[in-house]
């Protein structure tokens, strides 16, 4: 069994544990041929997704944040390709990461879930979007995402296609 603190108590001294899957403390080095974990997450919306329900599809996880500027840029990249590839199979899942450093209180991750829905929306990409909230533990502790923009694409198989899928090299 793996456990993993969920939230600990100073004033009573109570620490509250959860139980984790073993997958949850597996690097994954998303390497092409290796079939991607599955996950659950939730988008700026509250629906709920997992990475299977895209099987059949090709998939590009983009782990972006507003602050940084490539990021903001690959996304503009991004735009014509869903628009032309989106209708044969092609899906973009935006990774939001606006803070990457230490897990956030419950109102921390409330206001950059809004920050990014705002930014989404003036934007107009149209792809669904993740919360932080829900992918954190993903990219952080599973794929171990520490440059941003990082994008992976995900072969209809459900297996790494490319960790490097960006600019030309995802449009070639």
């Amino acid at each position: 069994r793996y456990l993993a603190v969920k939230s600990v108590d100073m004033k009573t001294g109570e620490i509250v544990v959860e139980e984790r899957p073993a997958a949850d403390y597996t690097r994954f080095d998303a390497a092409p041929g290796q079939e991607f974990p599955d996950f659950a997450f939730t988008d700026f919306n509250g629906g709920r997704h997992k990475l299977s329900d895209f099987r059949g599809k090709v998939v590009l996880l983009d782990f972006w944040g507003t602050w940084c500027g490539p990021c903001i840029e690959e996304m503009k990249h991004l735009d014509p390709l869903y628009g032309q590839y989106g209708p044969k199979g092609f899906e973009v899942i935006g990774m939001n990461m606006e803070r990457t450093a230490g897990r956030l209180t419950a109102a921390e991750y409330a206001a950059v879930t809004e920050k990014a829905r705002a930014f989404i929306a003036e934007a107009g990409h149209k792809w669904v979007q993740a919360t932080q909230q829900s992918i954190e533990r993903v990219a952080l502790d599973v794929v171990h995402v520490n440059a941003y923009p990082t994008c992976i694409l995900i072969g209809a198989d459900g297996k790494v296609l490319s960790r490097e899928a960006r600019g030309q090299v995802l449009a070639d």
